[in-house]
């Protein structure tokens, strides 16, 4: 669990609040097989729904965690975050805090080697918590280790306000790499 800007905690899967991550979940164990994780090569995102793929992170995970490079970042993450990532490493996530916060739940995914649903919740602008999910699932090359994880996000119905809270975030974290 962290705290601060961004509260995060485990949700057990038996209680996951969005239906598109049962069916990612299936998937990913019918590819695991009897392995700890699928390798990314077994991996398929056109057989996952077309409405999942736009919130569909891959990271390919390096020995600095913070050089770990976004193959794929979805055009729906990117929307809401307001930054495109793909090719980008999890470094140059702003800001600072949201950078700690999916620090901590690569880490997890690294170090428990199974899938683990997330909820964050935010104070948005106007001074309500809103929640959304994020979805992580390990995934091994080698069969050893996590070489990737595969994340599917979900804001439910409080999209627009989690988009204007991360605009608000990026302009303000800009601002000050800038100087101003």
């Amino acid at each position: 669990m962290t705290e601060g800007l961004y509260s995060c905690i485990e949700v057990a899967r038996a209680d996951n609040p969005v239906p598109a991550f049962s069916a990612a979940m299936d998937y990913w164990e019918k590819k695991r097989g009897s392995r700890f994780a699928p390798p990314w090569s077994d991996i398929e995102m056109l057989d996952l729904p077309t409405s999942v793929i736009p919130n569909c992170i891959i990271l390919d995970i390096a020995d600095d965690l913070l050089a770990s490079r976004y193959r794929f970042y979805g055009s729906a993450v990117g929307e809401m975050h307001g930054m495109e990532l793909s090719n980008r490493t999890v470094g140059d996530v702003e800001p600072p805090a949201l950078r700690e916060h999916v620090l901590f739940q690569y880490r997890t995914i690294i170090e428990v080697r199974e899938p683990r649903l997330f909820a964050t919740s935010i104070t948005v602008q106007s001074g309500v918590r809103r929640r959304h999910y994020m979805l992580r699932m390990p995934l091994s090359d080698e069969g050893d280790g996590v070489t990737n994880v595969f994340s599917i996000e979900d804001a439910g119905d409080h999209r627009q306000e989690l988009m204007d809270y991360y605009s608000a975030m990026a302009a303000g974290s800009t601002a000050r790499a800038g100087g101003t």
